[in-house]
């Protein structure tokens, strides 16, 4: 038997993130140029301007295949110096791109484009970090066709992004992800993939770089237009890190990334996001996270093996652990593509699972896949209260974050057999739910039992224990 109930919500468990309690005002802003600037005309407009570090984004074809990459410029590095880390970090890309089979995967994707052109360099994208006003005013030599700005203080006018989540501590090959209700995140994560992370070499490159590459590859893409996706790489800085990083106040809490790419395609609108993820202050524990992200999720292309790179110098550690997560988000203001803009849900993380990850040491090479069938939360604290003669309170609290339907079961006495009653999807976008249902219409002095279970289209979760009340 099947019934129409109506529910009620308690309140969302959400808190808005505090404000990070800093010395000193620091920030990021991100200018979207008005038209390509060479790497020498970068530089010269950077002579003067005060600020921690630049990252500026470009793009090149190589085998077929676009390319989004960026590089980092720290204050007095000169133009020389920063086009041989772009030429090296890009030569270093694809050669370990050709060692692991990439082009020849994704051969059937190349575009007719044969040309190279990995040796020429034009920014596009600048985000500039530093002291606030030391930030604004170096941006501000750019002419951009839009800017934004993110503060790690209260600056008044200035939007500022709201904290990440933080992820879990990491442990050994654990792979977490954030989840958006009313969508299934099985249509929004990647179903296959590896990470490899170690010294990467490349002929005519004289050293090694420190690096991660993470491959992955969707089947669908269930974003919305609205969404945004970073495929977030953690390592574990409570006794060091493999690779490098800076200690300033944040959010300029920057790892060393010298360079990073990803085969996202630009219509995605590919940002390098590499911060310090621990308490909202830079030191020497915590998570740093070696993040690229997509702003524009739903385009990215599926049916093909992507990745995203990242090349640092040497830490301090030769050994680590890592841990890796996928993290859904919303554009805010809609529209507006970059890390500043970029919100997660904020749900906290939710672990999956491990993905056939048995081992999570760096430096490694490990190969991880999605099951196909995600279990489904089942809601928690079911509780029957509020008797009357004719009517029963069901208590309980949604923590699914992919359902297409809450349902509970009701029988006379604990045995069966049950009247469904279907409530549909109740957390609709905020964080875990606290609900109640006024099951009315009931006989006096009888024991009604209830059970209830999450479903959606691919799958149910197990049912919750019965509980039962009597009527008055």
């Amino acid at each position: 038997m099947f019934a129409v109930a109506t529910l009620v919500a308690i309140g969302s468990m959400y808190v808005a993130p505090a404000s990070a309690q800093v010395a000193a005002q620091k920030g990021k802003i991100t200018v979207a140029l008005e038209s390509v600037m060479s790497i020498d005309s970068v530089a010269k407009t950077l002579l003067g301007g005060s600020f921690d570090q630049v990252s500026v984004q470009d793009s090149f074809t190589i085998n077929g295949q676009t390319i989004q990459d960026f590089v980092t410029i720290t204050p007095n590095q000169t133009a020389g110096e920063v086009s041989s880390n772009w030429s090296n970090g890009r030569k270093t890309l694809i050669s370990q791109l050709t060692k692991n089979g990439f082009f020849a995967k994704n051969s059937k994707f190349a575009s007719a484009n044969t040309t190279d052109d990995s040796t020429t360099f034009a920014v596009k994208n600048i985000t500039v970090y530093g002291d606030r006003q030391s930030a604004i005013n170096t941006a501000g030599k750019f002419t951009g066709i839009h800017s934004t700005f993110q503060s790690s203080g209260n600056v008044g006018a200035a939007s500022r992004k709201p904290t990440k989540a933080q992820p879990v501590s990491p442990t050994d090959g654990q792979i977490t992800t954030f989840a958006v209700a009313n969508t299934p995140y099985y249509t929004l994560l990647p179903i296959s993939g590896s990470v490899i992370t170690g010294l990467f070499t490349a002929p005519g490159v004289s050293g090694t770089w420190r690096g991660v590459q993470n491959y992955m590859g969707w089947n669908s893409n269930g974003f919305a237009s609205d969404q945004t996706y970073e495929h977030d790489f953690f390592l574990d800085a409570s006794g060091g890190t493999y690779f490098a990083r800076s200690f300033s106040l944040p959010p300029s809490c920057q790892p060393n990334a010298v360079y990073a790419a990803t085969s996202w395609p630009s219509t995605s609108y590919p940002y390098l996001d590499s911060d310090l993820e621990s308490s909202g202050l830079c030191s020497s524990s915590g998570n740093i996270a070696y993040t690229i992200g997509a702003a524009q999720a739903n385009a990215i292309t599926t049916g093909m093996t992507h990745f995203t790179a990242i090349l640092m110098p040497d830490g301090d550690a030769s050994t680590d652990i890592f841990l890796l997560q996928g993290q859904v988000g919303y554009q805010f203001p809609v529209g507006c593509h970059g890390p500043l803009c970029s919100y997660p849900y904020g749900y906290g993380v939710r672990e999956t699972t491990h993905y056939g990850l048995t081992s999570g040491t760096v430096p490694n090479t490990i190969s991880w896949t999605v099951p196909a069938v995600f279990a489904l939360d089942r809601p928690e604290n079911v509780s029957v209260s509020n008797p009357t003669s004719s009517s029963l309170r069901l208590n309980f609290i949604d923590v699914s974050w992919d359902e297409t339907n809450i349902s509970a079961e009701r029988s006379v006495g604990p045995s069966g057999p049950w009247t469904i009653f279907n409530f549909g999807i109740l957390n609709g976008g905020t964080a875990v739910g606290s609900w109640y249902w006024d099951n009315t219409g009931l006989s006096s002095h009888i024991q009604y039992c209830y059970r209830m279970r999450a479903t959606n289209a691919v799958t149910s979760s197990a049912y919750s224990p019965t509980v039962c009340g009597n009527t008055l």
